[in-house]
């Protein structure tokens, strides 16, 4: 399963790509820092996969990014991976088109713990 991430911050993107790449059956197939960069990519490699940061710190945000990838025809899976309050940001990322929420804080194990249960289904 190819996976792309989205995250503004180096150290937490290298950590996240890290994890991907040791997880078996997932291939890192992108990452990228703003919006605009990310879209482009993603559309370029069409990963099975997209994990995004809500808050893209340099341009753009996580949610413009879901509602332009919908847009375009992407079906993949989205994840936001955020530190933003789920109980605020969960329901409206729902509705732009992403397929789960997971907080950063906490659910970093619980989202490659559905992506390998999503293997494992395959």
């Amino acid at each position: 399963m190819n996976v792309f991430l989205v995250e503004d911050s180096e150290a937490i993107r290298l950590l996240l790509a890290a994890r991907v790449r040791h997880q078996p059956g997932l291939n890192l197939a992108g990452e990228a820092d703003t919006e605009e960069r990310a879209y482009a990519m993603i559309m370029a490699t069409r990963p099975d996969v997209v994990i995004t940061d809500l808050s893209l710190a340099v341009e753009g945000s996580g949610s413009r990014l879901i509602t332009a990838l919908r847009a375009s025809g992407y079906t993949g899976f989205i994840a936001v991976l955020s530190g933003q309050d789920a109980a605020i940001y969960r329901a409206p990322c729902l509705k732009l088109g992403a397929d789960a929420f997971y907080d950063k804080a906490f659910g970093v194990e619980t989202l490659f713990e559905d992506l390998a249960a999503t293997l494992a289904a395959a």
